[in-house]
């Protein structure tokens, strides 16, 4: 998809093409509990995404890096503890479609 870019101009792209998933993630941060956090010393995520988004679903906890572009979508959110509790996509995946299949109960 993106072979002839070179990692520069993929940096410069990024922030624009997760606009849209950071207005989902915003209206998501308004209907469940969530809030903003700091990455842990030991995230190794660019420094130009400088929060982690935490929403507290009830089939546990998705996080997601924002970037400071951004963060001014969730600015209605306070800053709080690092929630992560250590799993990757697949769990937060999983969560997420646990979350789904007990909305269409």
């Amino acid at each position: 998809m993106f072979d002839d870019s070179t990692e520069e101009e993929l940096r410069e792209i990024l922030p624009y093409a997760f606009r849209q998933r950071d207005e989902l993630l915003r209206l998501l941060s308004v209907i469940y509990p969530a809030h903003l956090c700091r990455r842990t010393p030991d995230d190794k995520s660019d420094a130009d995404w400088p929060a982690l988004l935490c929403i507290h679903l009830p089939t546990g906890n998705v996080m997601y890096h924002i970037h400071e572009y951004h963060l001014s979508l969730f600015v209605h959110l306070v800053c709080g503890s690092n929630d992560w509790d250590g799993v990757g996509i697949d769990v937060r995946s999983k969560r997420l479609d646990d979350e789904v299949a007990r909305c269409m109960k």
